[in-house]
Order: C-alpha cells, then sequence, then structure tokens
C-alpha cells in the first residue's frame, strides 16, 4: 500500500484474503490516510475473512499478523504476505509459504514487466519521510 502498488495484486493472484484484524489496524487513527481510505473503500478483488480463534503460541505478535498467520494455516494458504522479521520467522518455522513485498515486486517484475525503478525510488523518498518511534516497553 506505502508503494501505491496495490493493482498488482490481482495481475498477479486469483485470490486476495486479509484478516480483519489487518483490516483493523489499516483503519486504525495512527494509520496513514492513504491507506485508512482504501480499506474503508476496498477494491472488489479484496476479501475480508473473519478469524475468530487466535492460535494463543502468536501473541508475542500483534493482531494483524496473528490472524494473518493463523487464516494462512488454516486455510491453507498458498502464500503469506508479511514483512515483520519475527513474523516471518514465525510462518517460515510452521511451514507457511512467504514473500515480503520486495519478493512480491520482484515476481511483478518477472511475471508482468512493472517497471521497477520509479517504484524503488518513490519506496526510498517515502522512507525518509517515515519518523521512527521506538517502543520503550
Amino acid at each position: 500500500m506505502l508503494i501505491d502498488q496495490t493493482d498488482l495484486l490481482p495481475r498477479l493472484f486469483e485470490q486476495i484474503l486479509i484478516p480483519d484484524a489487518v483490516r483493523d489496524e489499516m483503519l486504525a487513527p495512527d494509520a496513514p490516510v492513504g491507506i485508512q481510505q482504501w480499506v474503508a473503500n476496498p477494491p472488489v478483488w479484496l476479501t475480508v475473512q473473519s478469524v475468530s480463534v487466535i492460535d494463543e503460541t502468536l501473541n508475542v505478535l500483534d493482531r494483524g499478523e496473528q490472524a494473518a498467520i493463523t487464516l494462512a494455516h488454516t486455510l491453507p494458504a498458498e502464500l503469506l504476505l508479511i514483512d515483520e522479521q519475527l513474523g516471518r520467522q514465525i510462518a517460515n518455522h510452521r511451514g507457511l509459504p512467504i514473500i515480503g513485498t520486495i519478493g512480491l515486486l520482484d515476481i511483478a517484475y518477472m511475471c508482468i514487466t512493472i517497471p521497477l525503478l520509479p517504484i524503488i525510488a518513490k519506496s526510498r523518498r517515502d522512507c525518509n519521510n517515515i519518523e521512527l518511534i521506538a517502543d520503550s516497553s
């Protein structure tokens, strides 16, 4: 979302699901306004799936990652898009097929020949404008 490439998802995958907890995080007041607006009026290709039972062993992760890993394991999903390092490690340990944003862009570049340089340049500009907040807990 932050790199403005959500239109790639339906071009690469037949079905895109997000757990309701991820949608809720995207609607949170501290989420970027563009993401809030996007998920408030989601595209027709996006399905929000309710995840009622979360695996308690995932409590070291935030709610969205817990729900995403649980949903991917329950379905089972063909691929889990997850960027957070600990979440990736846990999903990988559970045998879930994972990919990050960069891997997704790599697939898009190979499959549908997207121009990567403008995306990378935008990503770098946006990253320079992000204020990092350290968690003191």
